[in-house]
C-alpha cells in the first residue's frame, strides 16, 4: 500500500485499531509523514468544499413551481440539508484528528 493510500485510509477512518496505533506511531517518528497527513488532510477538506458548494449551486438552479411561501427555494433548502450533512460527517474526523495532533505535541514537548 503506498502513502497516498495509507494516509488516506487513516484520514477516512478506514483503518483497523491495529493498523492505525501503528500509523499514529510512525507520523510520531517521521515528521515528513506528518507533513504528507497534513497537506492529504487540507487537500481533503478542500475537495469537500468544492464539492458542497459545486451541489448547492446546482440545487439553487433548480426550479420548483409553488408550495414554498417562505421565500426560499427547494433547492436552497436542499442545499442547507447537503451542506451541513457535509459539514457534520467532517467534525468528527477533523476534531479526532486535531486532539491527536495537540496530544503528539505534548508528548514531545515532554
Amino acid at each position: 500500500m503506498s502513502n497516498f493510500e495509507l494516509i488516506d485510509d487513516y484520514l477516512t477512518n478506514r483503518l483497523g485499531e491495529q493498523e492505525k496505533a501503528t500509523f499514529e506511531q510512525r507520523m510520531l517518528s517521521d515528521p515528513a509523514m506528518l507533513a504528507d497527513v497534513d497537506f492529504q488532510k487540507h487537500v481533503l477538506e478542500g475537495v469537500k468544499k468544492a464539492r458542497a458548494a459545486e451541489l448547492k449551486a446546482m440545487l439553487n438552479n433548480v426550479q420548483v413551481g409553488g408550495g414554498l411561501s417562505s421565500g426560499l427555494t427547494a433547492g436552497k433548502i436542499a442545499a442547507g440539508v447537503v451542506a451541513a450533512g457535509i459539514v457534520a460527517t467532517s467534525l468528527p474526523e477533523a476534531n479526532r484528528y486535531s486532539n491527536w495532533r495537540a496530544h503528539c505535541h505534548f508528548k514531545k514537548s515532554n
